[in-house]
């Protein structure tokens, strides 16, 4: 796949995750922040203030979605779009899923405060560049940064809003994809950060595993690396943030902890795992796999053991008793909505709002397809 290609693959990615919208209005971190984007330009979100008077004390994050980055011709590249640069960023922006107004869509978050960090760093909400050198190409890999920022900001006089984030009563911390795995990695961080407030982990698409590519008949070629041997040269290139708890588990392999298949186990905020058994840009991008059901031999016989590492990665979250999950046999990536897919007539929102706030005996906590590879019929299409 071309540069060019993969850029709007990931552009695409970026602003597919919106169902019913909410418009937020954008704030630029500080000219002086330590979260920037690659081209140095500050790092950015846009806010909906609350709507409803009892609520301001009450807010969703998401972390935007949209690929990494990993050599010089990439993330140069990137640079120059809106995953690389804040420059361009337009006045408003449209939010959905956890971030949804309409009430019979979200009828417990609609009208809560809602931030939604903006993607510029190509890092997986990771980086933590402060000084750009050659090592760098010149960019600034700072996504963890600009999550703190982010968090700094709202917390400070300089916001305006009802009630700054450290008054909050409660978090609810999403992302998809890229933004996905940045939840996972900076859940801890805000729920360290705000001891007092109640903070869930909500990631959508965001549990990944090291790649194992297929390397069968019509194999694709790999965007970008997720292979073991990997990660250690994208932790130092990013200087990543990982989970503390996973890193003081792992002190020799730290980079491990940049997936959620090893630092699920290690997390100690509430998770609520929102993933398909088998992600179809997870396996295009990483493993090879440029194909669509129904799969030849070969090709099925892979997606097949994809799906297995995939549950067996998830058990650390179905035998934790505090987790919530969402787990349909689909060919999907960030595509979860209020109508689909459904898991015995349930959406995702439905599953979580009763693990998160009603605990209805009626709704499980964990819920995932037992029918098979790709055989969800109310799979979005």
């Amino acid at each position: 796949m071309s540069r060019l290609r993969v850029l709007a693959v990931l552009l695409f990615l970026c602003f597919s995750c919106a169902d019913s919208q909410t418009v937020a209005k954008l704030q630029l971190l500080p000219n002086n922040t330590a979260g920037k984007c690659l081209d140095g330009s500050p790092g950015a979100f846009y806010f909906a203030p609350a709507t409803n008077a009892t609520n301001t004390d009450k807010w969703v994050f998401s972390l935007e979605g949209g690929g990494e980055c990993v050599t010089q011709q990439s993330c140069q590249a990137r640079a120059q779009t809106d995953l690389g640069s804040s420059k361009g960023y337009g006045p408003t922006a449209a939010l959905g899923q956890f971030q949804d107004p309409d009430p019979s869509n979200n009828p417990v978050m609609h009208d809560w405060n809602m931030v939604f960090i903006k993607y510029c760093s190509g890092d997986l909400f990771s980086g933590q560049t402060t000084v750009p050198s050659d090592s760098t190409w010149g960019l600034y890999f700072s996504g963890h940064l600009v999550v703190g920022a982010v968090l700094d900001f709202l917390s400070s006089p300089d916001f305006t809003g009802p009630l700054p984030l450290s008054k909050s009563s409660i978090i609810v911390f999403s992302g998809d994809s890229a933004g996905g795995i940045g939840t996972f990695t900076n859940l801890d961080y805000v729920a360290d950060r705000f001891p007092l407030t109640r903070v869930l982990g909500a990631p959508i698409a965001g549990f990944y595993f090291p790649a194992y590519p297929y390397t069968g008949p019509n194999a694709a070629p790999i965007d970008v690396p997720f292979d073991p041997a990997s990660w250690p040269v994208y932790y130092a290139l990013w200087k990543a943030f990982v989970p503390t708890r996973c890193a003081a588990a792992n002190p020799s392999a730290p980079w491990l902890c940049a997936l959620a298949n090893t630092s699920v186990a290690t997390l100690n905020a509430p998770l609520f795992v929102v993933e398909t058994q088998t992600d179809r840009v997870s396996m295009g991008l990483h493993d090879g796999i440029n194909a669509n059901p129904p799969f030849s031999a070969p090709i099925l016989q892979y997606v097949t053991a994809w799906g297995r590492n995939m549950s067996i990665g998830l058990e650390a979250v179905e035998s934790n008793p505090t987790s919530g999950l969402f787990n349909p046999a689909c060919w999907i990536h960030t595509d979860f909505w209020a109508n689909a897919p459904l898991i015995n007539s349930w959406s995702f929102i439905e599953v979580f709002n009763n693990w998160a706030f009603f605990h209805s005996p009626s709704i499980p906590s964990k819920v995932k397809d037992s029918c098979g590879i790709v055989c969800n019929p109310t799979c979005p299409q």
